[in-house]
């Protein structure tokens, strides 16, 4: 959609990128189902950094958070999908932000206040229904900034993860919101915890 914007973006040069920004998961025939705008953290990974060719490895069937996506959704309801799939930190960054001695979304915040415009432009094209963060980091950042909201601590997830969803505007786009716990976390919660079962039934109620 808008990769080209930020494709040859330089403004994090000075904070040690390692790789040019990876571009979103955006089909070339663009479905025609509901619209859903999945949000991730950044494209870092531990190995094998070239495996990563775009946004959330939606591009890769047999990638984990696409089997895990699908799994959540149902293989054939996600295909009907019209999907836009992107990250609030667009490059590769020298450090892995969830390493417990890197800073975790302290970390991230630099580069994502370069990130931001981008990700707005992003929202207002693809103007989704429904927009899905994976991650704490991710929620964080995205509530921050479409309801400038500065205190981080407020607007933790678990105060917005309840098993539904709940509208929000930026401009006059108007979508439905939920985070979504990340893979490993979700898993552990769908054993334990009644707000999974909850998700999964609007989930079923809405979509499938």
């Amino acid at each position: 959609m808008i990769y080209t914007k930020y494709s040859d973006c330089k403004d994090c040069l000075n904070r040690k990128t390692q790789y040019k920004p990876i571009p979103p998961y955006f089909p070339e025939k663009p479905r025609t189902g509901t619209k859903i705008m999945f949000i991730g953290q950044d494209p870092t990974i531990r190995k094998k950094q070239d495996r990563v060719k775009c946004a959330l490895m939606l591009d890769d069937d047999g990638s984990q958070i696409s089997k895990w996506l699908n799994e959540i959704f149902t293989p054939s309801q996600f295909k009907q999908f019209d999907i836009y799939a992107t990250n609030l930190v667009k490059c590769v960054l020298d450090k892995v932000p969830t390493d417990p001695l890197v800073g975790g979304i302290e970390y991230l915040i630099p580069f994502f206040e370069n990130c931001k415009k981008y990700l707005l432009e992003e929202l207002s094209l693809f103007s989704p229904q429904y927009v899905f963060t994976l991650g704490e980091p991710a929620h964080q950042l995205f509530i921050s900034l479409i309801e400038d909201r500065n205190d981080l601590k407020k607007i933790r997830m678990q105060d917005y993860f309840t098993g539904s969803f709940s509208t929000k505007k930026y401009g006059s786009l108007s979508f439905e919101y939920s985070p979504l716990l990340h893979i490993q976390g979700y898993r552990v919660a769908k054993k334990y915890g009644k707000v999974i079962v909850n998700f999964e039934k609007e989930i079923q109620k809405r979509f499938i």
